[in-house]
């Protein structure tokens, strides 16, 4: 009977140990979160944060903000016929995080503002290089681009490559 009661109590003792420990992990990832975010809006890219954290990449990208539905609305198009032309949540959240977001400001919202400069400054290779962005979505921006009258930068260490190296 003695030994019921024993392994019942350390049975209690270990899941109370198990939810401080859950707990700690919790604030301790609360923490980090806040962290991310605050360097995230002083402007610091994800690399930055990753180095400044001592936290991969891939987590840094995972903890900062992710911006909001209102955010997301603001870059709706018409075009001629009168219906909405816009580009996928998906694409506007890549390049909200990408390689030249700084272009756009130091928010979310201003960088959504900014979103047509911040995508006409990619090349076209610069973009299938961005994680998230395929074929598909690179031509998505690309025609979206041209709808307001950009374009995407034309890549110059392709045409000097075409240029050098001729075929006979």
């Amino acid at each position: 009977m003695n030994s019921l009661i024993e392994s019942t109590e350390q049975g209690r003792g270990a899941r109370t140990a198990s939810r401080r420990l859950l707990l700690v992990r919790r604030r301790k990832l609360a923490s980090l979160r806040k962290e991310v975010g605050k360097l995230h809006d002083a402007g610091y890219s994800t690399s930055m944060i990753a180095h400044a954290l001592d936290i991969s990449p891939r987590e840094a990208i995972a903890f900062c903000p992710k911006p909001s539905k209102k955010i997301l609305e603001i870059k709706r198009l018409r075009d001629q016929s009168g219906q909405w032309k816009k580009l996928p949540d998906r694409a506007i959240r890549i390049l909200i995080r990408g390689r030249y977001a700084y272009l756009g400001g130091n928010t979310d919202e201003a960088r959504a503002r900014a979103l047509s400069r911040i995508a006409a400054a990619y090349t076209k290779a610069e973009l299938l290089a961005e994680p998230g962005i395929g074929h598909s979505s690179a031509t998505q921006i690309e025609l979206w681009l041209e709808h307001i009258g950009l374009h995407l930068k034309t890549d110059t260490h392709a045409d000097t490559m075409s240029t050098t190296y001729t075929f006979r």
